[in-house]
């Protein structure tokens, strides 16, 4: 037992607010099961399970936040009346602040389980984290978050490892321990008009509860203050009957739900489509990370061009200005350009549809692909397309080879002729020799010598 002249202290930043003032009383239930449970060896001083701890702390503020509690403490005047419209608001505004929570609380460590078993590699944390706030809890992200982002370690919770499905629970214990409370303080009327701050008989069936500390198992625990071994919502559901009834009369033929695929800056973004293979074929390079940032740094530069010349403003738009998302294996994916004064301002879709087509011919460059490879859907292609010969390219190869045997046929052919007539000319000329009669031995004058000729001897 802790000593009679120790005090508890709890320090905690305030102002005079209602949400303060819940909070401490909150704090306060912490510390009563603290107390309750010192008695326990050291091991078992903890509440049943971690539900148990903040659901005890909730019972709390279900009471102090009763017009009965206020009223008891000063801080209602005592004319304070209660209408029907006064109890819906106190309602709706418990049900955001408790109800509301729910599916975010059952999404967060869905997704830490995920993780710990495997299910979600590490290059998709932050891609799952979303498509499940999206569809669980309907939260967009504000602008699109790639892996280089951690949000779920902005949560103290996930980044020291405090188990986050207790929050998620208390939730439904709170109510199950509350309608407890409320019968054996023998309260009559709504479950949510309830204040056992003063009766002892509810007290004591708490601090029952409150002393086992972790000695029992829980669903032992749970039997002992609300008589069964089961979670159950049936008393959270009572406790909020008449907002339910209100809700389903105010929102009768009212769409229930959200569309997953829409984002505050789904009407601003611009789908890009990149076939490398049909426009390189065996050149065509990988797109990696580094192609990426070359993209979002070419179409920075076309802001900067757009704005200069046609907007005369210098802006320094940069690569970390061009929002990429929704990046599929084949290479296609959205982006948008917000500000690079303010990241909340999107820059209309119209002008950076311009701004693609005045430098559309350098963004191309910058790929090696055209119009018909490298696509911004909604904008039509503004430079001529490649030259396309009017026949089919083996037709102009066999014309060239064609035209190559003929040629070679022509030059045979002259070659021919010329030699036949050389031939022709040689064997008509008369032999200057031909009359000499060689068989009586005597010389040719073609041979005689010319001394010979002048001088006989």
């Amino acid at each position: 037992m802790l000593p009679k002249k120790c005090g508890t202290r709890i320090k905690m930043c305030t102002k005079v607010t209602m949400d303060d003032f819940l909070t401490a009383r909150h704090e306060m239930g912490h510390i009563q099961y603290d107390m309750a449970y010192a008695t326990q060896p050291y091991l078992l001083r903890n509440g049943a399970n971690e539900g148990f701890h903040e659901a005890v702390g909730e019972i709390m503020s279900l009471s102090a936040a009763t017009p009965h509690y206020l009223k008891a403490l000063g801080l209602l005047p005592p004319d304070f009346y209660e209408d029907s419209a006064t109890e819906i608001n106190f309602l709706l505004k418990q049900a955001l602040k408790i109800v509301g929570t729910l599916p975010f609380t059952y999404m967060l460590e869905k997704w830490r389980w995920m993780v710990f078993k495997g299910e979600i590699p590490k290059e998709q944390w932050m891609q799952k984290w979303w498509e499940m706030k999206r569809e669980i809890v309907g939260v967009v992200e504000p602008l699109p978050h790639d892996e280089t982002y951690c949000d779920p370690a902005c949560l103290f919770h996930v980044a020291e490892d405090y188990s986050f499905i207790r929050y998620y629970t208390r939730t439904i214990y709170q109510f199950q321990f509350h309608e407890a409370l409320c019968q054996a303080a023998k309260h009559e009327g709504p479950l949510y008009k309830c204040d056992i701050s003063n009766s002892t008989e509810a007290g004591q069936r708490l601090l029952q509860m409150l002393h086992l500390g972790k000695s029992e198992p829980w669903t032992s625990a749970l039997e002992n203050i609300v008589g069964v071994k089961t979670m159950d919502v049936k008393p959270l559901l009572n406790y909020f009957e008449p907002l339910l009834t209100w809700l389903k009369d105010q929102n009768r033929n009212s769409f229930v739900g959200w569309s997953t695929d829409w984002t505050p800056y789904s009407d601003q973004s611009i789908k890009v489509r990149i076939s490398l293979k049909s426009a390189l074929g065996e050149k065509a390079y990988e797109w990696n990370d580094n192609e990426m940032y070359l993209f979002r740094s070419s179409v920075a530069y076309a802001m900067r061009e757009y704005f200069s010349k046609v907007r005369n403003e210098t802006i320094p738009f940069g690569e970390e200005d061009v929002r990429v998302g929704d990046l599929k294996p084949r290479i296609s994916f959205t982006f948008f350009v917000t500000s690079p004064k303010n990241v909340s301002d999107i820059i209309p879709r119209t002008e950076v549809e311009e701004a693609i087509r005045m430098s559309r011919g350098r963004i191309n460059d910058a790929f090696r692909l055209d119009d018909n490879s490298l696509e911004f859907l909604g904008i039509e292609p503004t430079l001529g397309p490649p030259y396309e010969p009017p026949v089919t390219i083996w037709l102009i190869i066999f014309g060239v080879v064609m035209g190559v045997v003929v040629i070679g046929i022509a030059v045979l052919s002259f070659t021919g002729i010329r030699d036949r007539r050389k031939k022709n000319r040689a064997s008509t000329e008369e032999n200057p020799y031909g009359s000499v009669d060689l068989s009586k031995g005597e010389n040719n004058s073609g041979f005689q010598n010319s001394d010979d000729v002048q001088t006989s001897f």
